[in-house]
């Protein structure tokens, strides 16, 4: 309906904005939000239950809860596992995928049994030791039968082609550089628009040339993009 859900993670909350109603609380968290991906009824939620500035404390902490289209939770799949998760999407009914920016790592979550596997684990997912500030595997978006991710560490958008089966389905290929990356959005066109830790959000064309489409101090450490209908027509696209 063009409503747009958030996270926002030291407030832990989920947020709501509409154009109509404005900015509101969804649900309040016990532990700290980091991606959202829809589900039957409502949403999934990726949290981590410390602030990653506890360092080491983080790792062991996530889980996954389900919260009802009206913001009340639900189930709660805990990730002992894992050790930063980052974005995630959903594959198809019941199956998501989540990054693990520590690990350099994509997760599989079968959300029904709430089993957890490796879905993918690459070079170009990979964290530095020379880059300790910054997350590897990051924003994660499914188009045109393939998976794309980003990785903030070495900053650029990455592509994979996936199998009838979805599962990985060739050699990861980078399919673009840039000066810095966390999310993103997949165009139907064949290019992209990221969010750059920065204060600017990228446009990049489905030939490869990037060029900034906002720049303001008001984004500065823009984590987040995306698009949605708009009332009336046109796409709003929404930077956190």
């Amino acid at each position: 309906d063009g409503a747009v859900l958030f996270t926002s993670y030291f407030a832990r909350e989920i947020g709501l904005w509409s154009e109509a109603a404005g900015q509101n609380v969804f649900a309040r968290i016990e532990g700290h939000p980091v991606s959202l991906a829809p589900a039957p009824g409502g949403v999934l939620l990726a949290l981590h239950g410390v602030p990653f500035t506890e360092g080491p404390r983080l790792a062991g902490s996530h889980a996954v809860p389900f919260f009802s289209a009206e913001g009340q939770p639900g189930r709660r799949i805990p990730l002992p596992q894992a050790v930063f998760l980052n974005g995630m999407i959903r594959q198809a009914e019941g199956i998501y995928l989540i990054a693990d920016s520590a690990l350099g790592r994509i997760w599989r979550l079968d959300a029904q049994s709430g089993a957890l596997s490796v879905f993918l684990e690459a070079p170009e997912m990979a964290p530095s030791a020379a880059r300790p500030g910054l997350p590897a595997v990051n924003g994660l978006k499914i188009s045109g039968g393939a998976l794309y991710f980003s990785n903030s560490v070495q900053p650029g958008i990455y592509r994979i082609p996936l199998a009838a089966d979805g599962s990985p389905g060739g050699a990861v290929q980078r399919v673009v550089a840039l000066p810095g990356v966390d999310d993103f959005v997949a165009l139907a066109d064949g290019g992209f628009i990221a969010a750059t830790h920065g204060d600017v959000v990228l446009h990049v064309t489905a030939a490869g040339a990037i060029r900034p489409l906002l720049q303001s101090p008001d984004i500065a450490g823009c984590t987040a993009v995306a698009t949605a209908p708009r009332a009336g027509g046109g796409m709003l696209l929404s930077v956190s």
